[in-house]
């Protein structure tokens, strides 16, 4: 049991390891019952969330409910906690924020060799005892801190929390640390749906009503949406920017906007609309536009998604679109940012190094921007149609961002839904692709087209074997008009009859005509051939030309009794030649001769396909 000090109310801990719950009084108590000395975040309730104390749910088969949360305000983000407690008593907490979801594995308190007192820029190295490893990627300083139900967090009071990456293997950990403490976490990265979450859950996030800026330049006040997600945004009388001071709450006065670089509006699309981009929903909120040393300009839609609560960034630079997402879990990557790096298995070569500032905003954008015009060391990695891309803050933090490129057809889209003129692509873009497809997935795709391929031959030779029907020889002269072949009996739907024939001609010429009847109904097919050949011996060298054999086919000729009636033509010159005729009639089975063909295509569309990928990606890096 534990007992508030201020106002004697009772509380059970819901195990051995809660250590703070939040009394009705407002008091937030240690599970010894002594009032824990907080940064008390007296607007909690404005976080909004997807989840709510009492809720239960299922993670890998096992269940929990949530008892609690802690809610931090950092100097450059808002994120919750919850307790989660699962029917063993474990705990875990769960990492809310900005649509992002983590779970947090307690693993004490470390020896780690930092201080509350040292200022840690991005890529410090620390350690945790002997084997681990760590590398600095964010350090946020804690402004306001509160707690709801209760908690197994220890350092219920930090000065700072540390994002930290592993420098020997893919281990993400925060660290909460203060004057006295540090809890260690191991961080894994978390969806929605894997936490199964029984009962009704709100379609939106529920924001509350406490978003009323108030322009220093003009008194104008205005609503904020996504308040306190947002905490930036362009006053929309005077246009000067505004951000939200966490340390103060309020709104402050930051710069005015320049209108030099603003494009036109005809090749914007306009804040408020609601746009479907690689199959999600977004909301317009904002637009940054930027530019970088050499004063190239782009413009960085602001983007919301309330189905999910997060948000996203459609970055546009000389018609090219690209979706990003802040990344939760970074990739693995050294001091020089100018290796290339791994990630899903991917890798990204490094495209471009710069620096970039905003210099114009309109709406709301997402965070806050003490200085936005301060100077952002950029380093952007292409394995196109994807892009990662590292700001290194002025606020001791890098944020990575994941983007994929979006097609034309899908941009042209968006810009009619509003009546707006698409804006003309110039160059090929950072991360537009050479095809559709990835190099890896041209080589297996036609490896398994040629698979398939060879299969279906091989099936199809073996279903049609080839077959000598008949084979007769007549002795002809210029008296006999007609042959005829009885008796010739297809067993195949389809099938290819051959006629193969041979007269010994010699310095003449014999027409067949053929026709092929079907004795059940009488249909008939018809055809013919020539069967030609000349010799002789002129200036003492002999000559040919022509051929004493020759061959016809009928093709798709059904399953049934057939007879062969052959129409012979003569040389009215030669009619007392008598002449020896061979008639052979077969079908075929052999594709043979139908493979090469189809088969040098599948190679030649691969080959292709991989020149133009290669070529894409020289002319690619060769613009930067």
């Amino acid at each position: 049991m534990i007992t508030c000090r201020q106002c004697h109310t009772t509380h059970t801990p819901f195990n051995a390891d809660i250590r703070f719950v939040k009394c009705a009084c407002g008091a937030v108590i240690n599970n010894d019952g002594t009032t824990a000395n907080i940064k008390r975040n007296a607007i909690t309730q404005s976080t909004p969330s997807f989840f709510k104390r009492g809720q239960k749910g299922n993670y890998r088969g096992k269940a929990f409910e949530i008892i609690g949360r802690v809610n931090v305000w950092n100097e450059d983000s808002i994120l919750n906690y919850w307790t989660l407690l699962f029917e063993d008593s474990a705990t875990l907490l769960l990492e809310e924020g900005y649509g992002n979801y983590a779970l947090l594995h307690r693993e004490g308190e470390s020896g780690a060799n930092i201080t509350t007192k040292q200022k840690y820029p991005p890529n410090a190295r620390i350690s945790l005892g002997k084997h681990v490893a760590l590398n600095v990627d964010i350090n946020a300083k804690v402004i306001y801190i509160d707690v709801e139900g209760q908690t197994t967090v220890w350092t219920i009071d930090p000065d700072n929390i540390l994002n930290c990456s592993s420098i020997y293997n893919t281990k993400l950990y925060e660290i909460w640390n203060d004057e006295k403490s540090q809890d260690v976490f191991l961080v894994t990265g978390v969806e929605f749906e894997d936490l199964n979450i029984a009962g009704a859950i709100d379609e939106e996030l529920q924001f509350t009503k406490e978003n009323i800026a108030s322009c220093e330049r003009c008194s104008n006040t205005f609503p904020v949406a996504y308040f306190p997600y947002v905490q930036t945004a362009a006053c929309p009388k005077c246009t000067n920017i505004s951000a939200f001071d966490i340390q103060n709450r309020k709104w402050d006065y930051v710069f005015p906007n320049k209108t030099s670089i603003k494009q036109s509006e005809e090749e914007e699309l306009p804040i408020g609309t609601k746009v479907i981009l690689l199959g999600d929903t977004f909301e317009i909120i904002g637009k940054a536009y930027k530019r970088n040393q050499q004063d190239y300009n782009w413009l960085e839609y602001h983007l919301y998604n309330a189905f999910e609560g997060s948000f996203a960034y459609l970055s546009e630079s000389e018609g090219h679109f690209i979706l990003l997402y802040e990344l939760f879990d970074p990739p693995k990557y050294t001091d020089n940012y100018k290796n290339d790096l791994k990630f899903f298995n991917r890798t990204f070569r490094s495209y471009d190094i710069y620096q970039a500032e905003i210099t114009r905003i309109e709406g709301n954008l997402v965070g806050a921007y003490g200085n936005p015009r301060a100077q952002v060391r950029c380093f952007d990695y292409v394995a196109a149609p994807y892009m990662l891309s590292l700001e290194l803050g002025a606020d001791n933090a890098n944020y990575w961002h994941f983007g994929e490129y979006v097609p034309k057809g899908d941009v042209q889209k968006v810009f009619n839904q509003v009546q707006k003129r698409r804006p003309k692509r110039s160059g090929y873009g950072a991360a537009r692709p050479a095809n559709k497809l990835s190099l890896s997935a041209i080589l297996m795709a036609t490896a398994i087209m040629c698979l398939i391929y060879f299969v279906i031959q091989v099936w199809m030779e073996g279903q049609n074997t080839s077959q000598v029907i008949t084979q007769q020889r007549h002795t002809i002269d210029a008296t006999t008009k007609q042959v005829t072949i009885d008796d010739i009996h297809i067993n195949e739907q389809k099938t290819e009859i051959n006629i193969d024939a041979r007269a010994d001609v010699n310095n003449d010429w014999l027409v067949l005509n053929y026709n092929l009847i079907n004795k059940a109904n009488g249909r008939e097919v018809t055809g013919g051939q020539e069967i030609a050949y000349y010799q002789g011996y002129e200036d003492g060298e002999s000559w040919s030309e022509g051929s004493q054999q020759n061959g016809y086919k009928f093709s798709g000729v059904d399953k049934g009794n057939y007879k062969l009636v052959v129409e012979l033509e003569h040389n009215p010159e030669r009619i007392n030649e008598v002449v020896p005729l061979m008639i052979q009639v077969r079908t075929d089975g052999s594709l043979g001769k139908n493979f090469w063909l189809p088969f040098f295509l599948l190679i030649g569309w691969a080959v292709w396909a991989i020149i133009k990928y290669f070529a894409v990606e020289s002319f690619r890096f060769s613009e930067e």
